[in-house]
């Protein structure tokens, strides 16, 4: 009978021995899981404010594309054809008169 008995001991201890390895695995396992969850919330973040600038750039691209649409087709108006002809090619109409400054 004392074999038996010894043989429940050890049973317990390594019952306990069990329990307590169990214990320090789930230990470790949320410790890593902290950290991890973290460090996903400090990415999040980050890709919060890099989505927020993007959207800003994003919004001053879609300006400037329609600053340019609205450009283009002031270039293909008679008016800026006339202006551009009078400045750079210095052209004028029949019945203009052009005055010049001396420059003595």
């Amino acid at each position: 009978m004392n074999g038996v008995k010894k043989r429940k001991k050890r049973g317990r201890g390594n019952n306990h021995t069990n329990r307590v390895f169990l214990t320090m695995i789930a230990i470790f396992v949320l410790v890593v899981m902290s950290v991890q969850l973290i460090n996903l919330y400090q990415t999040d973040a980050a890709y919060a404010k890099k989505e927020m600038k993007l959207q800003g750039d994003l919004s001053a691209q879609k300006d400037r594309q329609e600053e340019l649409e609205n450009y283009e087709a002031y270039t293909q108006t008679e008016e800026y054809m006339e202006g551009v002809a009078k400045s750079k090619l210095g052209m004028v109409h029949k019945n203009e008169i052009i005055f010049r400054e001396n420059k003595d």
